[in-house]
């Protein structure tokens, strides 16, 4: 956790992050990562991960996604879509470092910096012309990559290319080589390209931390991603208003005459700020507790009044819940021996 302590420690701490838990979750590449721009997001339940005690598999959980478009991530290939579901541990959690990003950047962007609407026939909206992280090229890329690493004295020789670690991870877990080469998109069989799923649910699984080694095999269960969020508004729709600011501004804006009425915006509006703004309350409870005085802790307790003693809360609860768990199983292996 050193480097991931060092990194959150700088002024650019969310670009790092980003790029890191996006190598780490689903084996992104780092030229993908400085060609996102927000509207490639997208959250989805399509492939998302299992609702424990669910049965019906047809029925998930939403998760955060990424367009990679011909064109504009890599010339030549068909677009696809890479994505992770939340990690079980909040450092790690690309989803959790996006929401953390956007509640940072978004709510410090002017109006003419970040609208949804567009001034004539052939202009975009601003919105649409906004990247995920600020680093223009590889060097820039590399070289905060060196620096972050010599910092903490890491070795890697990729540097940049971070997914090498997320696939080392994912083989050692249990994941098949056929599910973590269909999540990296290192598979070029037409079969694979044209009708296989490019969010395998075993890669996804094990990127998002747990295990699936026969023998030590681990349901996947994130308890943050459980907390109740009523007390913060009697609906998401308040909720994400909050922490986000100027939703209900970008909602008019949308849907306005000269609103951007495409499906990427009616999805970030609409699907991805809600669930960012979840995610951002859910993961907040660890952030104001290990780094108290980082801006997204000191954003967090501003905005929501009480939102100390409610994080506190409910750690605990979930700190209960896991000695309950972890009984449960020492029980269930102590009748098994028996």
């Amino acid at each position: 956790m050193k480097l991931i302590d060092n990194a959150l420690a700088k002024q650019s701490w969310a670009d790092f992050m980003i790029s890191w838990t996006g190598g780490v979750n689903f084996f992104l590449r780092g030229h993908s990562v400085r060609q996102t721009k927000y509207y490639h997001l997208v959250t989805s339940t399509t492939h998302g991960p299992p609702i424990p005690g669910v049965q019906d598999l047809d029925q998930t959980g939403p998760m955060l996604a990424i367009i990679l478009r011909d064109g504009e991530h890599k010339k030549g290939e068909t677009s696809r879509v890479a994505g992770s579901w939340r990690h079980r541990f909040w450092k790690k959690c690309f989803s959790g470092m996006m929401a953390m990003k956007c509640m940072k950047e978004l709510n410090s962007m002017g109006d003419e910096e970040f609208n949804f609407r567009c001034r004539d026939r052939n202009s975009l909206p601003t919105w649409r012309e906004k990247k995920i992280v600020s680093w223009e090229n590889y060097d820039a890329h590399k070289k905060y990559f060196e620096r972050v690493y010599e910092e903490c004295s890491v070795q890697w020789a990729k540097k940049t290319h971070v997914r090498k670690q997320g696939i080392d991870r994912a083989h050692f877990k249990g994941a098949s080589r056929d599910q973590v080469s269909q999540l990296s998109k290192h598979n070029k069989e037409k079969l694979d390209i044209s009708y296989m799923p490019d969010l395998p649910p075993e890669a996804m699984h094990v990127a998002a931390g747990f295990s699936l080694r026969k023998g030590n095999e681990q349901s996947y269960y994130v308890p943050r991603a459980h907390i109740s969020l009523d007390m913060w508004g009697a609906s998401l729709d308040v909720i994400t208003s909050i922490v986000f600011p100027k939703y209900e501004l970008w909602k008019s804006q949308h849907s306005s005459e000269n609103g951007d009425k495409t499906r990427a915006a009616h999805n970030f509006l609409y699907k991805t700020l809600p669930f960012l703004a979840t995610v951002a309350l859910q993961d907040g409870i660890y952030w104001v507790d290990e780094l108290p005085d980082h801006e997204v802790s000191i954003y967090l307790t501003r905005k929501f009044p009480g939102y100390h003693e409610w994080s506190r809360n409910a750690r605990r609860q979930l700190e209960r819940q896991s000695e309950t768990q972890e009984q449960n199983e020492i029980m269930i292996k102590f009748k098994c021996n028996w």
